[in-house]
């Protein structure tokens, strides 16, 4: 195991806040043996922790001792001193505040009490902060060869784990940008259909993952458990990398990846592919009848409308992803065609809607008439837009919400509440987001399409 005096633990840092630990210090930076402070930071809060720890085995104990927050706009607080609850402070501040949701002050209260107990830190807790506890708590030979066991149960275990998954047909692929580098979830393999419930049922993923020592957390963090604890060991793979994803903390070099040829096409998805060559086809023909054959023509001006809004919803199928399939418990069972088959209505509804703006703005009989549809229309596109806007940006800022509640509920070693589990709650809420995402964009391009062209018969008649 690598020499090193370095007593602080890197759980997290990127743009949007960072989190360490420091071994043996108080939350002063006093030297202070079987304590360890904790700062967190996300967005403009602060959070400052205190914990004590000790070893039973090659289990990490933790309690709360001290626990100070720094709120915008607010004085700093305390809500635990000397490993006691401040209830009545707490209640006091709770009274001022305009809560809507939530924890209450009770519970609130209650769950601190619990940190203030000695508790068993699980080995995925601070992203494998409880490996950097016991390396430099334990004698050299003992903490080694407890690691070399770790490491043998975690890759037999993910081994085992993925093949029983293949047979369902999901594969480990990474969570994506809102969470941790490494962390992984089951998804569905291309090509592969989901598989019903009674298959889901025999194939018992849950209990393939007890059977081999592991639960869901440490499936979900194994590639950075198992990077640290090689790293711990002072070794990497073959390739610099470690797991399926490499190493999320330490600093080893990432195989390349090969060069793919320029004109291959990355769209995997046949129907969708096909779609948008025929729309892009529909596209030069309207733009051709409307500006060389006919100018003005409104079927041209249909042609190459109907051509814009298929090529958009083809490619946003060809990019459609398959939503995650994991839960806390086991796999998620819901179909992923019916994402494309909502696409594909939401882009005849589109359609529809174009063609009935079309026939109503060319049933005017004056140009009166026109000007006064052809205003109305305006005005209803451009309302429709606005709520659109104002819908995403309520979703961003709802979905950031939750993400800071996450991560400051991470620091305090809150993983779940009554609605289960905190980071299967987020991962629903993103997934729910990235569903909905080429709809409301469908919605958008079809308002685009008939604001212009009512603009253009506004235009047309008032010269």
């Amino acid at each position: 195991m690598p020499a090193s005096d370095a007593l602080e633990f890197i759980v997290s840092n990127d743009e949007d806040g960072n989190c360490s630990i420091e071994l043996d210090v108080d939350i002063n930076y006093r030297p202070c043996k079987n304590h360890f402070r904790l700062y967190s930071r996300f967005d403009i809060y602060v959070s400052h922790c205190e914990y004590q720890y000790k070893i039973e085995g090659t289990t990490v104990l933790v309690r709360l001792f001290e626990d100070k927050n720094e709120d915008p706009g607010e004085s700093a607080y305390w809500d635990v001193l000397d490993g006691v609850v401040q209830e009545r402070a707490i209640r006091q501040r709770e009274k001022q505040k305009s809560r809507v949701g939530g924890r209450s002050t009770a519970e609130k209260i209650e769950e601190l009490k619990k940190q203030t107990e000695w508790t068993p830190l699980p080995v995925t807790a601070w992203n494998g902060f409880p490996y950097f506890v016991l390396t430099h708590n334990l004698p050299r030979a003992e903490v080694r060869r407890y690691f070399r066991q770790e490491l043998e149960r975690l890759m037999n275990g993910e081994e085992i784990f993925l093949e029983a998954a293949a047979k369902l047909g999901y594969e480990a692929k990474e969570a994506g940008k809102y969470h941790s580098k490494g962390t992984r979830t089951l998804h569905l393999m291309d090509g592969r259909q989901e598989p019903s419930e009674e298959e889901s049922k025999t194939a018992d993923l849950p209990g393939v993952l007890a059977r081999v020592g592991m639960t869901w957390d440490e499936f979900y963090s194994g590639s950075n458990l198992i990077s640290q604890l090689r790293g711990l060991l002072g070794e990497t793979t073959s390739n610099g990398t470690d797991g399926q994803f490499g190493n999320s903390t330490a600093a080893t070099p990432v195989a390349s990846k090969p060069q793919k040829d320029a004109a291959t096409s990355e769209i995997k998805h046949p129907i969708a592919k096909r779609f948008m060559v025929v729309f892009a086809a529909l596209f030069v023909v309207g733009i051709i009848v409307n500006f060389f054959v006919e100018k003005g023509s409104d079927i041209g001006n249909w042609l190459w409308g109907s051509g814009l809004v298929g090529f958009l919803a083809s490619a946003l199928i060809a990019r459609e992803r398959k939503p995650s399939t994991r839960t806390s418990e086991e796999p998620q069972t819901s179909g992923g065609k019916a994402q494309v088959f909502k696409i594909i209505w939401r882009v005849l509804a589109a359609l529809a809607y174009m063609a009935v703006v079309y026939a109503v703005l060319n049933s005017a009989n004056t140009r009166f008439e026109t000007l006064v549809l052809a205003s109305l229309v305006i005005i209803y596109t451009s309302v429709l837009h606005n709520f659109s806007l104002l819908g995403a940006v309520a979703d961003i800022n709802n979905y950031a919400g939750f993400v800071r509640f996450r991560i400051l509920a991470a620091t305090q070693n809150v993983t779940r509440n009554e609605d289960g589990v905190i980071v299967e709650q987020e991962k629903q809420i993103h997934d729910a987001l990235d569903r909905n995402a080429p709809l409301i964009v469908i919605n958008r391009v079809s308002h685009g399409i008939v604001w212009t062209y009512a603009l253009y018969k506004l235009i047309a008649t008032m010269r």
